[in-house]
């Protein structure tokens, strides 16, 4: 920042007030509300949103924002007549646009590379790196479990084994021109067929996947990260919480946490995520709430690459489970329009062919992507923690939740309050992975650009 043009930028864009002194409700305060995060936090994160925009300015590339600068980004854009009119034509001079990104893999490597060369310029230009908690460090998603769950030739030769008996077994029994009773029966027999050849290629693929997640196991993972992706983000909130109040870092007040102690950490074998961010928001005795806490956890921090791919693993479609129950969904369905045509009572028929749907959709969702893989990794952690009853509270809380802690008088404050907070979660329930993709970009009117990592439209 040596040219007396850029100091004069940032002197302006460090002045310009965002904050509507008449508002009741102003910017800064609709910022914490919607992100819980705390005052000082809110502040933090406004003055490196000031970074970012200025970075945007002086560099012929642009920049690209954290996720976190970009939620700061994105609601200042809907202040429309402070952000356009205000901020853009009269302090910088320039309109600063931003753009969605267009998705695809080409796209996230193109903005991490450019986040990337954002925090080298951050540094370069301020003189010190930027603070993990609002600039964390962004690293390319691993690449997808692409390994087929079925035996493709086997599983074809099912496919055209089953295929061909149901033609013979139409031709032998003359399937259409049976009297209806008759194919009441006929169709039963087929129904039943189905039901059992599905069955028994769901549980082909079962022991496939159990293999495949074995085989894909994450190595290195923290409890924090193995709990938010079995059990959502409060479980593995919670269970920084327990593991700070364990080391005596924190202390329960009421409904609240107070900062019991403030010192040095290395920072580099901390696994706990929430540590820093308090430390660096907090001075010691100073209290926080739930949701403020909550607020400051960085998202990446609980992500796993590892863990990651089993997600995008879980949340995989199989269509071929389709193929052998659609077989006979169609016999059943040629045969309703067969007897509407000739006006005869289709009623027993609809009713098999919806208990065979029936039948069909509760195996189809016991063996499904996403309930397999996480129940698998879910039982395997468990077994590694001697499911949840170990002699290590913090893991065994990261299975259990607040059961792990009844009986614990030092915990016995927090067991209303975690239930109170969210329900409790079934093992394999969805997850709320969510990682920087994607991303968002904008360019001003003096031609450069900025990309955003994570924040997405």
């Amino acid at each position: 920042m040596n040219k007396p043009s850029q100091q004069e930028l940032w002197e302006k864009i460090q002045n310009f007030q965002i904050d509507n002194p008449a508002s009741t409700f102003p910017f800064s305060k609709k910022l914490a509300k919607e992100n819980n995060w705390s005052p000082s936090f809110t502040n933090k994160v406004i003055a490196e949103y000031r970074k970012f925009i200025f970075l945007c300015c002086i560099s012929p590339n642009g920049a690209s924002p954290s996720e976190i600068v970009d939620k700061v980004w994105h609601l200042h854009l809907t202040y429309t007549d402070n952000y356009w009119n205000l901020f853009c034509k009269q302090t910088l001079n320039k309109e600063i646009h931003h753009y969605p990104s267009k998705g695809g893999t080409a796209e996230k490597h193109k903005h991490t590379d450019w986040y990337d060369d954002t925090l080298q310029l951050y540094e370069s230009t301020f003189d010190h790196k930027p603070a993990a908690d609002t600039w964390p460090k962004v690293q390319l998603q691993p690449a997808n479990i692409n390994e087929p769950v079925y035996t493709i030739a086997g599983f074809n030769r099912v496919i055209i084994g089953f295929g061909t008996l149901v033609l013979l077994y139409a031709t032998a029994v003359d399937l259409f021109h049976t009297r209806g009773q008759d194919f009441l029966i006929y169709y039963l027999v087929l129904g039943i067929a189905g039901i059992i050849t599905l069955y028994i290629t769901q549980r082909h693929k079962e022991k496939r996947l159990k293999n495949i997640v074995e085989k894909s196991w994450p190595q290195n993972f923290t409890r924090f990260q193995m709990a938010r992706f079995l059990y959502g983000s409060h479980r593995a909130y919670q269970t920084m919480l327990i593991d700070l109040l364990k080391r005596g870092i924190i202390e329960t007040h009421g409904s609240d946490y107070k900062i019991a102690q403030q010192q040095e950490f290395n920072w580099e074998q901390e696994e706990n995520p929430l540590l820093q961010p308090l430390m660096q928001t907090y001075a010691e005795s100073d209290f926080f709430t739930y949701n403020e806490g909550l607020g400051l956890v960085d998202t990446n921090a609980v992500l796993h690459p590892g863990i990651e791919r089993l997600h995008r693993l879980s949340k995989k479609v199989d269509y071929q489970k389709l193929i052998i129950p659609g077989i006979v969904l169609l016999i059943g369905f040629a045969r309703f329009l067969q007897g509407i045509s000739n006006n005869k009572p289709v009623g027993l028929l609809v009713f098999e062919m919806i208990i065979f749907s029936i039948v069909c959709l509760m195996i189809l969702q016991n063996y499904s992507y996403t309930r397999l893989v996480r129940l698998q990794l879910a039982d395997s952690w468990e077994v590694q923690n001697e499911q949840g009853h170990g002699h290590d509270i913090i893991r065994n809380f990261s299975i259990l939740g607040p059961s792990a802690i009844t009986g614990f008088a030092e915990y016995a404050v927090l067991t209303s309050m975690f239930n109170s907070v969210v329900p409790a979660q079934r093992k394999w329930t969805s997850g709320d992975s969510a990682g920087c993709s994607g991303g968002s970009s904008c360019s001003s009117d003096g031609g450069s650009s900025c990309g955003g990592c994570g924040g997405g439209d």
